[in-house]
Order: structure tokens, then sequence, then C-alpha cells
């Protein structure tokens, strides 16, 4: 039995739909197996400008705050170098007081203040992570101490063993902000302590109050405590930038996870609905196929649909 020219028509209205549900249903399972709308823009068409500034926005604010964390991690080492400065300092100041006691005799003194400018030479000369160099600043790929630039002790401290930069790097915490991070070989608390050294190098202790070695070490005491207490500042400085640092990480990562969900909600879709969608899309095809049963024999159906 053939088709009649008269059913064309709707034989082919019915086809249709049967082709457009089968697709529908395809791309239902797809919803079902991803969790996913849509696989490409074209599903959201109208949402596209949306969807794209918020991934945008995600992916700024992902990359402050993994800048963020690297300049974090780099400030860590610092800290942890200027504690330990702080720390060879409070045991200078002892050491020193110590020797500055008539009744005391501290032949090793000079040999101390030598190894401990060795020290801190070392010290200000770290790297990071990165291999960049830890105090100075804008300048990373050049040792910022070097002592043998350092002439006899004068008056005041000096500054001629720093090859730091002299200006610190800064890092973006966004709407045009900049934090300046970074802390420098030529730093007061350091020039003070290197100062002290020399003093303690040059001047063998002496029993005598009235005596130039001795005055010079009572001087050295001086800017020892100053050292002191410019190295517990640093320790503050530090502390402080890192904490704001660690704040607006947890801001931009707080951010960056909620535009993430806006914009995975935006395409995902709901298991629920896509089950039911599921069942009407099924039944729908049920009766397109039975729509296509009145046009044609049951066989010519099964031979058109594969069957």
């Amino acid at each position: 039995m053939s088709t009649r020219v008269a059913d064309t028509p709707n034989y082919n209205a019915s086809m249709r739909n049967i082709m457009r549900t089968q697709d529908q249903m395809s791309k239902n399972l797809a919803e079902m197996s991803t969790g996913y709308k849509v696989d490409t823009f074209s599903g959201i068409a109208a949402e596209t400008p949306t969807f794209l500034n918020l991934r945008a926005q995600s992916i700024v604010s992902e990359g402050f705050g993994e800048e963020l964390e690297r300049v974090d991690g780099r400030m860590g080492f610092v800290e942890a170098h200027v504690r330990k400065i702080s720390e060879h300092i409070s045991i200078s100041r002892v050491r020193l007081t110590a020797a500055l006691n008539p009744t005391q005799t501290d032949t090793g003194l000079q040999t101390y203040a030598a190894e401990e400018l060795n020290f801190l030479q070392t010290t200000l000369n770290m790297k990071d992570a990165q291999g960049l160099m830890l105090f100075g600043g804008t300048r990373t790929d050049t040792n910022p101490c070097d002592m043998s630039l350092l002439g006899p002790p004068g008056l005041a401290p000096s500054y001629a063993y720093a090859a730091d930069s002299g200006a610190s790097r800064t890092v973006s915490t966004g709407s045009e902000k900049e934090v300046a991070y970074d802390i420098l070989a030529r730093s007061p608390a350091f020039a003070e302590y290197i100062y002290s050294l020399q003093l303690m190098r040059d001047n063998p202790p002496s029993p005598d109050p009235e005596s130039q070695n001795y005055l010079n070490l009572k001087n050295a005491l001086g800017h020892l405590k100053t050292a002191d207490i410019k190295t517990a500042e640093l320790i503050d400085t530090v502390g402080t930038t890192r904490k704001n640092i660690e704040d607006m990480q947890e801001l931009y990562q707080s951010d960056q996870k909620h535009l993430d969900e806006m914009s995975t909600e935006m395409i995902s879709s709901d298991p629920a609905a896509t089950i039911i969608k599921m069942m009407q899309l099924n039944l729908q095809l049920g009766l397109s196929l039975k729509a296509t049963r009145d046009v044609i024999s049951n066989q010519q159906a099964l031979n058109i649909l594969g069957g």
C-alpha cells in the first residue's frame, strides 16, 4: 500500500515532528549526562554576553589572587630572615654588654663581629623560590649587599654596602591600588647593625672606660639598640602587609567563587526538570509516531524509521 498524494503534507509534517523530538531528546540526554544545558553558546544566545562577562571577571579575580599568593609567599621568606637577623641582634647586644664589663674579657668579640658581617651579607643576598633577590627591590638579579664596598666606620652608619634598587616593587590589589611590599637591603635597621658590627670588629674590648676602644664599643651598643628597635618595626611592617594581602586574597577568592557559581548556574540544568522533560518528549514522540502510522502503514513506518 503506498502513501496517497493527498497524505504527503501530513506525512512530511509528522516526520518533521519526529526528527525535532528526537533532536530534543538527544540534547536532553546530553543534559542528563553532563549536568549542563548546552555544549555551545548557541543554547544560551541571550545570556552569552552575561556569561562571558562573568567568566572574564572570574579569570581576572583568579589572576589577582594568584599574584597576591606569590607575593605573600615571598614575604614569608623575608619575614623569616628578618626575624633571624633580629635574633642575632639580640645576641650581639647581650655579648657586647658583657664585653663592656671591666671585669670581663672577651677575646673573641672581633672574630664574632666579622662572622656576623658575613652572616648578614649572606642573608641579605638570599633569593626567593623564583630565584629573585629577596632584599633587592626592583633589582632582582644582582646581590643587593656587598660589605667590601664599606670603608672604615665613620661617625654614622654608611649605606655604601647597599646595591639594591632603592625602590620597592608593588602588587595590585584592584581598583587601581598598588601595595609596596619589598624590604630593602638599605633599610636603616640593617645599616645600624652593620655599623655596630664594624665598631665591634675594629675595636678590641678594653677594661678602661676612658679608652677610645671602650667608647667606640659603647657607641656600638647604642646603635645595636637602635637596630633592635628598627628590626622589630620591620617585622611589624611585614606582618601588616601580609595581613592586608591575605585579606585581599580571601576577597578575590570569594569573588571568584561567587562568579563561578553564577556562571555555572546559568548553564547548569535542573536534574528533576530534565527527567520530567524527557518523559514529556517520550510522550510527544509516541504521539508523533501514532500520527505517522495514521498516514502510512505500520510496515512503511518501521521501514522509514529504521525498524
